[in-house]
């Protein structure tokens, strides 16, 4: 399996030196986890950031009556809340970007929205 860092190299690797890539560990269904991704953000680049891209996502595997209440609760905050926390607290430095035609947020949602899986329910209904 390849690592983040392996990752990351390999795409500079591939005519894209230029390119600074920072990858974080963190929980983005949590407040913490939140605020350790916008603290590096904002120390590997303070002037503005170009590209935001909001591609995470969990999902519980189960029928609808045995999903437990606290497993649904993560699903959203790790699928709904994370995407909405992360681009208002990277919204400020988003504005400030000079990338030509303006900066970008990219939201990715899964197909399982557009496909029935039979035990993907709740995550349709929070991703898709």
């Amino acid at each position: 399996m390849t690592t983040t860092q392996e990752a990351l190299r390999e795409y500079a690797g591939e005519g894209n030196a230029d390119a600074i890539i920072v990858g974080v560990a963190c929980d983005v269904s949590t407040a913490e986890g939140r605020e350790i991704l916008v603290s590096a953000a904002n120390e590997h680049f303070p002037d503005s950031v170009d590209v935001l891209v909001n591609n995470v996502g969990t999902n519980v595997r189960a029928k609808v009556e045995d999903v437990k209440d606290e497993d649904y609760a993560r699903m959203f905050r790790t699928n709904v809340d994370s995407c909405f926390y992360l681009s208002r607290s990277f919204g400020p430095a988003l504005a400030k970007s000079t990338r030509p035609g303006g900066a970008r947020a990219i939201n990715v949602a899964s197909l399982a929205g557009l496909f029935s899986s039979g035990t993907g329910a709740r995550h349709t209904r929070c991703d898709g």
